[in-house]
């Protein structure tokens, strides 16, 4: 789990307009660190209204049928908001025709980055940043077929003494369900989870 320091004057919203992601678009092409033109669709527009995986999108969580996605971890969003991660190119590469995806458990770390900044200034931009990302991103729940990858997945780390974090284990345990990748900066601790597969996120990473 990846989340934001109060030490940093604007770490999420840094850099640009009040209120703006830098170019986030929910979907392929730029991303945070990269400007879009005006009216770049959202993953729904892009998508016709209806998702790759044969379910609408109307901004309600559902369940995707097909293998086919790309669940994006808060640690690279964090990561491009602080120049470490070149995001728009990430997701050129990596995903130019794939859905875009975060998980409920990733929100959830987002919103706390909201609530615990100190400044209401930061508060205010990060609340900003944070809800133009969940209203253009299709989020997964976590339901009861997550709950059982799970519970078998914490089982077999900790009989093999290789557990993770609580949140890592059930964003793993999302994407394991869905058959998604994970694109990720934490790569270490999950590379201990079985049969997840992880995107090509080290090429992007930007000197410190």
């Amino acid at each position: 789990m990846v989340s934001w320091g109060d030490d940093a004057a604007d770490a999420f919203g840094g850099g640009g307009r009040e209120g703006s992601t830098g170019g986030w678009r929910g979907g392929h092409g730029k991303g945070l660190g990269g400007e879009v033109e005006e009216g770049t669709p959202s993953v729904s527009q892009r998508c016709g209204g209806v998702c790759h995986c044969g379910e609408v999108f109307q901004g309600q969580t559902f369940g995707p049928r097909t293998p086919m996605g790309l669940v994006l971890d808060s640690s690279v969003l964090i990561g491009s908001e602080r120049k470490r991660f070149s995001l728009g190119d990430f997701l050129e590469s990596e995903a130019p025709m794939e859905p875009i995806f975060l998980t409920v458990l990733t929100a959830s770390e987002l919103f706390h980055g909201v609530e615990r900044a100190q400044e209401a200034a930061t508060r205010s931009r990060r609340r900003a940043f944070v809800e133009e990302i969940i209203r253009g991103t299709p989020i997964l729940d976590f339901d009861l077929a997550c709950a059982r990858v799970h519970a078998s997945l914490w089982s077999q780390l900790e009989q093999k003494g290789e557990r993770i974090g609580a949140h890592d284990m059930l964003i793993a345990a999302v994407c394991l369900r869905f058959g998604y990748r994970l694109a990720t900066l934490n790569e270490k601790e999950f590379r201990r989870v079985k049969g997840l597969k992880l995107a090509s996120t080290q090429p992007f990473v930007l000197p410190s």
